[in-house]
């Protein structure tokens, strides 16, 4: 290969790899900007979390009609987090 050459896929590799670092910092950054609002939510009492935990529904009525009977169902929890 010429040196051009090499130089080009050199700029390639380097490009990739500050593209890779953006995008971790970016997935750590958005973690850490929702890991700094959890405790506001658990206070929060629009999500009554004490009463969440003893087993109190926290949808309403609407949400409630459009799930409809979920007797002997099982309605998975899902998560939304990257752990590494």
């Amino acid at each position: 290969m010429s040196v051009a050459t090499d130089g080009y896929i050199n700029d390639l590799r380097q490009r990739e790899i500050e593209k890779d670092q953006m995008e971790n910092n970016y997935i750590e950054v958005n973690r850490q900007s929702w890991n700094s609002r959890v405790d506001a939510h658990l206070k929060s009492e629009f999500y009554d979390l004490d009463n969440f935990l003893k087993g109190k529904s926290s949808l309403n009525s609407i949400e409630l009609d459009m799930l409809g009977d979920i007797s002997g169902k099982s309605i998975p929890l899902i998560i939304v987090s990257i752990r590494r």
